[in-house]
């Protein structure tokens, strides 16, 4: 049980045989006589605890679902906005109403148009990006 849960802790003394030496390349800055020889790495990463090994992590497939879904939605929601505001920024110029000024309504089909247009094509460019970049 012991050697199965240094096993899984990832030190496993036997399995190492990666050596790293953090003071290679600086041998004139250091008194031989202080520097301890080189390190015995693991292969497997370290947990401090064994709920931490033994916990699920995404596979890469949940990991390409997650980061479109991240994308698309914070390039919907920035597309939206950026969209909204534009359209809240240009006057209406195809129709008014009777008084000289544009109705309501055209107003919000402007803002609902402009910020659906720019928010889907956001959210497209940044799903397909986000997954590339995290």
């Amino acid at each position: 049980m012991q050697q199965q849960q240094q096993k899984i802790l990832g030190y496993d003394q036997a399995d190492a045989t990666r050596l790293y030496n953090p003071y290679e390349g600086l041998g004139a800055a250091l008194d031989r006589r202080d520097v301890k020889g080189p390190y015995r790495l693991p292969k497997e990463p370290e947990f401090l605890f064994i709920e931490e090994a033994a916990a699920h992590r995404r596979s890469w497939s949940e990991n390409l679902t997650y980061y479109t879904g991240v994308g698309y939605l914070s390039g919907a929601v920035l597309g939206g906005g950026v969209g909204a505001y534009r359209a809240i920024s240009t006057p209406v110029t195809l129709a008014t109403a009777e008084g000289g000024l544009p109705s309501q309504r055209l107003r919000i089909n402007q803002l609902l148009n402009t910020s659906g247009k720019l928010g889907r094509s956001a959210g497209n460019a940044l799903g397909i990006v986000w997954p590339i970049l995290f």
